[in-house]
């Protein structure tokens, strides 16, 4: 009985510090910190170094993080400026934190279940898109006007807008997947016949598209059609309902037409990307233009790459070097529009070389095989969406984009979301 009641009282911990990292990473750096630390700790509850050998074996992503982190520590050999190397670090040690704690069984099977710590995420993402879309419709003309100024709606509680729209993204497709693909599935079958929870998931389905067509970054919504093509395609393939398929890809084209069309913030958005491209094209001021100016940190920190193809010149001193390069070049861009790769690939490249770069895309590699053989297509959305994002942005520099990639890759590793396929 006594082991009974302290079980209980780890499980409700557990739930409770989970629960706490998705407040953390949507609203609070240093709650996002803690809660990841405290999930870490969990892991010696009970301590069985057994079992976390066992759990090594049979994830092998776990200890390819780990790896990655090392590659990543080799920095501190090549940075003369050591506050630089620890300001980096600090944000890499996740790549160690959230991965171990997914050796505790507590963490890898909470007590109150995948389903229900998902939908509270689901929760959060949408009440701070209500709160974000609200401020935008108080604000409608000056909102409108910053979009075409290429400058982003902001997101209620500060969260930087390109990685909340890729949680946004994440939720949405979460929701169209319990609500078409998971229902029937044995291990999730409560969510048929529990009306609230459809209510909230449909209302949830609705506020998402909607919020990505108005308030979302555009790379939150490129990762959201990225990634939703293909898991149609993936999901024709494993039920062979081809017809089904070319019928649901017309209806998302349909969709993404007619909201570039009608939707305003989409259409400005859409008009200032054409108008970004002619300017690159033409050569004129690029200046505060969204994916012109990128253009050029690409093709800065491939020349910061090409420096050192092999090792790198250390992910702390990619940014410096790219400045340099600006410096050098006469770089058509102002001094406060020079920025870092702003492409999580080139990123690792530029800082880690080869040697990182053949780990971190190995990792993904693992991952998405994972996925894709085990026929977990909530895995794989999380997998399509970051990797998505990765083009456009260096997700992986920042605290939330490291702690939400690496929990919800792990997270979602779990058989109660692989498809259960009627052979008969």
């Amino acid at each position: 009985m006594k082991l009974v009641s302290e079980k209980k009282r780890i499980d409700l911990l557990i739930d409770s510090l989970i629960i706490t990292f998705f407040f953390g990473l949507l609203f609070s750096r240093a709650l996002l910190s803690v809660s990841a630390v405290l999930i870490f700790f969990t892991l010696f509850l009970h301590f069985n170094p057994e079992e976390l050998l066992k759990g090594l074996r049979q994830n092998p992503a776990i200890w390819m993080f780990f790896l990655l982190l090392i590659v990543y520590l080799t920095d501190i050999f090549r940075s003369p400026v050591r506050e630089e190397f620890f300001n980096d670090f600090k944000n890499k040690l996740f790549f160690f934190i959230l991965p171990a704690a997914f050796l505790s069984a507590y963490v890898k099977k909470p007590a109150s279940g995948h389903l229900t710590l998902i939908l509270i995420f689901i929760f959060l993402v949408v009440v701070t898109g209500f709160l974000t879309f609200f401020t935008y419709l108080f604000n409608y003309e000056y909102f409108n006007q910053i979009i075409l100024r290429s400058k982003p709606i902001p997101v209620w509680g500060k969260l930087n807008h390109i990685y909340y729209s890729l949680m946004l993204s994440f939720s949405t497709i979460i929701v169209m997947l319990l609500l078409v693909v998971y229902r029937t599935q044995v291990s999730l079958s409560g969510l048929q016949y529990h009306r609230l929870i459809k209510a909230f998931l449909w209302g949830s389905l609705f506020a998402g598209i909607v919020f990505l067509h108005t308030i979302s970054a555009k790379t939150g919504l490129a990762a959201f059609y990225i990634a939703l093509i293909i898991i149609v395609l993936y999901l024709s393939l494993i039920y062979r309902k081809v017809l089904l398929a070319a019928i649901t890809l017309l209806l998302i084209a349909l969709m993404f037409v007619l909201s570039v069309k009608y939707i305003p913030p989409l259409h400005n958005r859409w008009n200032k990307l054409t108008e970004d491209l002619k300017s690159y094209q033409q050569h004129k001021d690029i200046n505060h233009l969204s994916l012109s100016t990128r253009i050029e940190y690409w093709k800065a920190s491939w020349s910061v790459f090409k420096e050192n193809p092999v090792a790198g010149v250390g992910n702390s001193k990619v940014e410096k070097k790219m400045a340099e390069y600006f410096q050098q070049t006469g770089s058509v861009l102002n001094e406060e529009n020079r920025r870092g790769p702003h492409n999580q690939y080139l990123h690792v490249l530029a800082g880690t070389g080869i040697i990182g770069f053949l780990v971190f895309i190995a990792i993904l590699i693992f991952l998405f095989k994972k996925a894709v053989y085990s026929r977990n297509p909530l895995m794989l959305a999380i997998l399509l969406i970051s990797c998505s994002g990765f083009l456009f942005e260096s997700v992986l520099e920042r605290q939330a984009g490291i702690c939400f990639f690496i929990f919800f890759s792990l997270f979602t590793d779990n058989e109660i979301f692989s498809l259960k396929i009627n052979k008969a």
